[in-house]
Parts: C-alpha cells; structure tokens; sequence
C-alpha cells in the first residue's frame, strides 16, 4: 500500500475517533463571570433618600453603556436617582459590589434592595419593567 494514502487513512482516522470522543463527552456547564448584588449601599450612591436608584455600571469606551446612559437618564425624577458609576472614575464601587460585566443596570429600592437587573443592553421589555417598577402608581416598595 502507497504509504501517502496509509497516512491519509490513518489521519481520517483519528479524526474520527476525535469526533466520536468530543460528541460523547456532556456537554460543559455554563458558567457566569459573577453574580450580581443583591443588595447596595444606598449611602454610597446619589440620593440615598430617593425611592428609587437606578444605577449604570459601565466603561467609557462601551458602546452599549453609551446606549443604556441615554435609555435610564430618562427616567430620572424626583423619586429616582440615576447614576452612572464608569469604572474608570469609580473601580471602588465596581470592585466592592464585584460587578465583571459593564452596562449592567441595577434598579434599586430605598432600603438597597436591588429589584431588578440587567447585563448587557436593555431590551424594550427590560425599560418597561423599569418604568412598571418605579411608576408613582406601583405599590412595590
């Protein structure tokens, strides 16, 4: 036998039995980077006195936290605080509340519950749950 084709078949070979091998195997379990917080300090953000504080962890050069910064500024009022915690200017509040993924959106009550949040780009569906939550009308408290 040609030694070139004995090489080729025994290389189809092990391709084979590479791709038996990797499609038996259980697929990984996803992992996430961190978890969010569950609870912030008010005191340590803008108007801690505010019903509501919706705060933006993001990085200048994010394009999608550009996006979310124009999203949430709507929704300041008197009753909700909003604020944009860039990591550049604030790694404190970043590092201490482990927050690894930027935009992430953090709807939060007045005692620091955090009731909502998002990471990543805010849905239509995402700024409707914000609005719903920090409505005058909403019981939620």
């Amino acid at each position: 036998m040609n030694p070139v084709v004995l090489v080729a078949i025994l290389a189809l070979g092990a391709t084979l039995v590479a791709l038996a091998i990797t499609r038996l195997r259980p697929p990984a379990a996803a992992t996430q980077a961190g978890t969010l917080p569950s609870h912030l300090s008010r005191d340590h953000f803008v108007a801690p006195d505010h019903r509501w504080l919706v705060a933006m962890f993001t990085a200048e050069s994010c394009l999608s936290c550009a996006q979310v910064v124009d999203q949430i500024r709507g929704f300041e009022s008197p009753s909700i605080a909003v604020q944009n915690i860039e990591v550049a200017r604030e790694p404190a509040l970043h590092k201490q509340y482990a927050i690894e993924s930027v935009p992430t959106t953090l709807v939060v009550d007045r005692e620091g519950l955090v009731r909502l949040a998002f990471v990543g780009p805010l849905s239509v569906t995402d700024r409707t749950s914000i609005a719903e939550l920090t409505s005058p009308a909403s019981t939620e408290e």
